[in-house]
């Protein structure tokens, strides 16, 4: 039987590894026009910010 803590552990990495996918895929995943979508820039720097939040920084 596994304890708690080590469950509780493995469920941690799980949704770590798996919050930045599901918000890369969310915002890639839009079938709707982006504001800026034209702009290379503007799209990496909303693509850094969504990264920096699912980061925690």
């Amino acid at each position: 039987m596994v304890n708690q803590h080590t469950f509780r552990n493995l469920l941690t990495v799980i949704s770590t590894i798996m919050l930045p996918l599901s918000v890369i895929t969310s915002f890639f995943g839009m079938n709707v026009p982006l504001p800026y979508h034209d702009s290379l820039i503007a799209t990496m720097t909303i693509s850094l910010f969504f990264s920096r939040i699912s980061c925690g920084i």
